[in-house]
């Protein structure tokens, strides 16, 4: 063999290995997307005889509960046996729609109820189930769900809280098993067994302000809103704290209590020194009582707030060890004399990226609040963990 067929069959030998390189990722997507595995999936879960039990459940779920929940939230990853029995990723079921997972990678083969607005009735609701993979998107069916339903909801609801008590009954000293199960029960609306959670809670540690918050707002809502603000402050004046004050400023900012709000962060500010202190779990909320001053559109008293804490993380000798909350701080104080949301935003975002702060004894976020759940007219905060 000459020479000159050598050089040709080793050059398009090393193109043809260079185009497979960079070809690669398209044909290994390509193939996933069209594998056998992915397609018996897509087969599965448009059958009727999967989708019409597990839109169901979907449907009965999201009609019911009062706020969105999510199987991520639920420690053992319960899931209705008919969305088990298809090997769901993740599921979840709240007033504003439903859904379930079923792959993830290059393909997001998954269900989709969304509530038809039109076709629903005071008798009945009605959902219209989905089938999508990333674009693509088939009508599957109508599932309509009436208050007969009602029972169905309440079997599904009660498997959830015979796990919680199994697991709590294993470890029965655990605030996270305890606040996971409350937020379940807020969301499906049972909030007298929730109220009996954030007791049991504030019974194993009485500083857990979030059981306090919630169990003030399901008094509230029950009773009426001064009995929930009177429960409150005699949990704040019992010792007063500055973690303990800020949670009674949440109260008052859900509720609209102007006056009490103002009262609240005032007198807060007589407890700044442990809000300062590196040491203490209150340095977690001072940044973000001087946030909720200002969402509350209090800017003078956010201003005040600020210069306390500055003041004091000053006068302390270990400066450096609260550095990064008077850098906070100081940059807060800053945007709100000149008005830039912006600034106010970005601080934000920073603070919760900050893994020394924003976060309370159990770990968990304490300003940013990406779900809320309804308790009757009003709504408690649910601080995600990270």
């Amino acid at each position: 063999m000459s020479r000159k067929k050598i050089f040709l069959l080793a050059a398009v030998f090393v193109c043809g290995t260079l185009l497979g390189v960079l070809c690669w990722p398209v044909i290994e997507v390509l193939l996933f997307v069209f594998s056998p595995e992915i397609s018996m999936i897509e087969r599965k879960i448009c059958s009727a005889e999967n989708y019409v039990p597990a839109g169901k459940d979907l449907a009965v779920l999201g009609t019911f509960a009062k706020g969105t929940i999510y199987s991520e939230h639920i420690p053992f990853y319960w899931k209705p046996e008919s969305i088990g029995r298809l090997n769901s990723l993740s599921w979840y079921a709240g007033p504003d729609g439903s859904g379930a997972l079923f792959t993830r990678g290059f393909s997001h083969l998954s269900y989709r109820l969304e509530k038809d607005e039109t076709a629903s009735t005071a008798a009945e609701t009605v959902w219209n189930l989905l089938f999508e993979d990333e674009g693509r998107q088939k009508y599957l069916d109508d599932v309509v769900v009436t208050d007969n339903d009602r029972a169905c909801f309440n079997k599904l609801a009660e498997q959830v809280i015979k796990e919680y008590d199994k697991l709590i009954r294993e470890e029965p000293g655990s605030l996270k098993l305890l606040k996971s199960k409350a937020v379940f029960l807020l969301n499906a609306g049972c909030h007298d067994l929730a109220l009996l959670a954030c007791q049991e809670a504030r019974r194993l540690n009485p500083e857990e302000g979030w059981f306090v918050l919630t169990e003030a707002l399901l008094l509230a809502e029950k009773k009426g809103d001064i009995d929930g603000y009177t429960m409150l402050k005699s949990w704040v004046d019992s010792r007063e704290d500055f973690s303990r004050y800020f949670w009674l400023a949440c109260y008052c900012s859900e509720l609209k209590l102007t006056e009490e709000f103002s009262h609240t962060v005032t007198d807060s500010l007589e407890f700044v020194s442990q809000a300062c202190d590196p040491n203490s779990p209150a340095k977690n909320f001072a940044f973000p009582m001087a946030v909720l001053a200002y969402r509350n559109n209090q800017d003078e008293l956010a201003s005040l707030a600020c210069r306390k804490i500055a003041d004091c993380i000053r006068s302390q000798q270990s400066l450096s060890r609260a550095y990064a909350l008077l850098t906070y701080i100081t940059g807060f104080q800053e945007a709100i004399a000149n008005s830039d949301e912006e600034k106010v935003a970005e601080l934000v975002h920073r603070y919760l990226s900050n893994d020394s702060f924003a976060h309370d004894s159990g770990g968990n976020l304490i300003l940013w609040t990406p779900m809320r759940i309804s308790i009757g007219r009003h709504a408690v905060p649910v601080h995600m963990e990270r």
